[in-house]
């Protein structure tokens, strides 16, 4: 059972404003239209930006995609977009084929292109108060800081000895917290964690009942 929590935003909740908010006060976050360039790669938002400037004018903007746990928290990865005649687009292409992204400009980002391993880097910040929301932030938090520290291998992180030991053990521990956080937070008539397009209850609802207490 693949269970995915966050989802693209199709609206700007007061949970989502009141985060950005905080993190970059005058910037709201805004729909950014998804228009790939040609010879543009996934998850390479930073290049195909300055590449796209270079070639076609405009400049590059640096900041957040947001997305959405419900109840639970947001979730805020580093991402680039072009900003050209007074409009933002992002010309990299989603895995999802989304239309638009949510997007919160952050002008104390910055990133070094003559890192090929640099990286934007994420963040979750919790919507409410929670044991378990808190605690699954800080395994996430944890398991990146080990994978950042490793080097790579034709792009996969090799991990070895006892960072290979500790990241097992914590996404064993992540499955049961997005479990708790999920029975607690979900409501039964909303379309399932697991992307089936079915509701919450007549799918994994019982499964997840089934093992164990939230």
């Amino acid at each position: 059972m693949k269970i995915s929590p966050t989802i693209e935003p199709d609206r700007i909740t007061s949970g989502i404003l009141r985060v950005c908010r905080e993190l970059v006060p005058n910037a709201p976050p805004v729909f950014v239209p998804v228009e790939p360039e040609p010879g543009a790669l996934p998850n390479k938002c930073i290049l195909n930006a300055l590449e796209t400037t270079r070639r076609d004018g405009g400049e590059v903007v640096m900041g957040w995609k947001v997305y959405l746990w419900p109840r639970v928290l947001v979730h805020l990865i580093g991402h680039a977009v072009v900003l050209r005649d007074g409009a933002m687009t992002c010309v990299t292409p989603s895995k999802n084929s989304e239309k638009r992204v949510l997007f919160l400009a952050d002008p104390s980002l910055s990133f070094d292109d003559d890192d090929p391993d640099a990286r934007l880097g994420g963040k979750m910040i919790p919507l409410r108060d929670d044991a378990d929301a808190d605690r699954f932030i800080e395994v996430d938090e944890e398991i990146n800081s080990i994978k950042v520290k490793l080097p790579r291998t034709s792009g996969q992180v090799m991990v070895t000895g006892p960072d290979a030991v500790r990241l097992a053990s914590l996404r064993k521990e992540l499955p049961e917290l997005i479990r708790r956080l999920t029975l607690r937070t979900k409501k039964p008539n909303e379309v399932c964690v697991c992307d089936s397009g079915r509701k919450f209850r007549k799918c994994c609802r019982d499964a997840m009942l089934r093992t164990g207490p939230y």
